[in-house]
């Protein structure tokens, strides 16, 4: 099992700006925090075809909030550019994402090969 930690949370559907460059700007911020995330894990290349990938966003308030809103794109795009999973496809990936609470505020995807 591959666990990568990401200081941050990334911004809910609600947050996200209006502005195509914008948008585009913010996805490759979290696509690169992925990527540093992958090498200070030290998780070389790995291209996994099928995988569970799990998600949790750790908040440091225990705010109500909406799951669909918090769609993980940047960072499941994140880690196929990183080389960690070959395609980020439903077929393949059985993607989840939950809510905790935690300081500091972070993101951790646990990723198990099938």
């Amino acid at each position: 099992m591959i666990t990568l930690t990401i200081p941050g949370i990334p911004p809910s559907l609600n947050r996200w700006p209006s502005n195509h460059f914008a948008r585009a700007r913010m996805k490759t911020y979290w696509e690169q925090e992925v990527w540093v995330a992958v090498y200070q894990a030290k998780v070389r290349n790995l291209k996994i075809k099928k995988a569970t990938v799990r998600i949790v966003y750790y908040f440091s308030t225990n705010r109500r909030r909406d799951n669909d809103n918090m769609i993980p794109k940047g960072l499941m795009d994140g880690l196929v550019k990183a080389g960690v999973i070959a395609d980020d496809n439903a077929q393949d990936i059985d993607l989840d994402w939950s809510f905790a609470m935690g300081t500091p505020e972070r993101t951790e995807i646990k990723i198990q090969e099938v």
